[in-house]
């Protein structure tokens, strides 16, 4: 990521009307070829009607979406799927808005690659160097220690990266059935 002036200022929470309430997550992983697949499913409560629901996400490819709302026998299907990659969020939105005050379970198969944000972004020297390049002339008075803790831990993880790639990949072998 190129940091400048204009970068925009992300507003980091989720809408709050749709919360959810419990996470169930199944990964099959391949250690061979360093990927996973699975299914995250989402016990949800539907605050104020909409037809969308926005989630966290990054680095996952997601197939199949439905949403089963409780009471109702129909699945309904996504009709548009968003991605916002400043923002790392998905967009769902479905054809029919949610009622308000109704339970749902959101399905989503998921594939990725195991590791893939610890050698992306924010994980190299030369992340680093450009974070700290980026305020260099810049007065940071009145955030000098948090942007000397995040640069910190930014040289933190490069290192732990890059002492313990092998040692986690090795673990996961070790740990997870393929």
């Amino acid at each position: 990521m190129v940091l400048t002036d204009s970068t925009p200022s992300i507003d980091y929470r989720l809408p709050t009307d749709v919360v959810p309430k419990h996470y169930d997550l199944t990964v099959h992983t391949d250690l061979e070829n360093a990927t996973f697949d699975g299914v995250a499913r989402t016990d949800l409560h539907i605050v104020r009607g909409t037809s969308k629901i926005v989630f966290n996400t990054l680095d996952l490819e997601l197939s199949e979406v439905t949403l089963h709302l409780e009471g109702h026998e129909e699945v309904l299907h996504e009709s548009k799927r968003e991605f916002d990659r400043v923002a790392a969020r998905g967009i769902i939105t479905f054809s029919k808005t949610l009622p308000a005050g109704t339970s749902a379970r959101l399905s989503i198969t998921i594939e990725g690659k195991l590791i893939a944000r610890l050698q992306g972004q924010g994980a190299s020297q030369d992340d680093s160097e450009k974070v700290a390049a980026f305020f260099k002339d810049k007065d940071t008075s009145a955030y000098d220690m948090q942007l000397h803790q995040t640069l910190h831990t930014i040289k933190f993880n490069v290192n732990w990266i890059e002492r313990s790639t092998e040692e986690l990949k090795g673990w996961l072998e070790e740990h997870m059935p393929a």
